[in-house]
């Protein structure tokens, strides 16, 4: 492949206008080749983690350049689990986050619960009532268990959510897509053998 072969670091992003419309562009992802030079990949023929990258950047050094509020849901979408720590950390950092932008979302990543990135009072949780349909919202800060004790900082936040230690897991129960073998349908139905 020679001097064709890439690093899977993007060094560039070039957008080029086609003709007089302001909504026509060509979007391309530089990377540098082997030998340093860039090559342009069409932004279309990338992953869809990449595409979505592209699409929130903007929005993301607007805020940290303005210190404005950025709202997102299911944030974690498509975006590799690296990349989104590393994101994350940004606004955490307060030597590149100078302006002291927010970054509100939501996700359901447990591993976010013990990557060291986040505060208790940074964690929220919702608790939905399924008989009136309606959720409410807490903090891990303000959580206090069954025997009135708030959460330790040393606490296995991730552990401790998937055992329904701090509520906000859902209640499921077993999945039932009506297939199976005719055994195990018949089984399902009462019928035994």
């Amino acid at each position: 492949m020679g001097g064709t072969e890439t690093s899977s670091s993007i060094s560039d992003i070039h957008l080029e206008c086609l003709g007089n419309e302001r909504r026509n562009y060509r979007i391309d992802i530089v990377r540098k080749n082997i030998d340093g030079f860039p090559v342009f990949f069409p932004l279309s023929r990338e992953a869809s983690g990449t595409k979505k990258m592209v699409s929130l950047y903007l929005f993301i050094v607007t805020a940290i350049e303005n210190g404005t509020l950025l709202l997102f849901d299911e944030l974690n979408s498509k975006l590799h689990p690296l990349l989104l720590r590393n994101l994350l950390t940004v606004f955490a950092n307060h030597r590149k986050n100078t302006q002291h932008a927010q970054i509100v979302f939501t996700c359901h990543e447990p591993w976010l619960l013990r990557a060291n990135i986040l505060r208790r009072d940074e964690i929220f949780f919702t608790r939905k009532d399924p008989t009136k349909g309606e959720a409410e919202l807490y903090s891990l800060a303000d959580f206090v268990d069954s025997k009135g004790n708030r959460i330790r900082s040393d606490e296995d936040y991730e552990k401790n959510y998937l055992l329904g230690k701090y509520d906000g897991i859902p209640t499921l129960g077993p999945l039932d897509f009506g297939v199976g073998t005719e055994k195990e349908n018949r089984q399902n139905k009462g019928e035994w053998e």
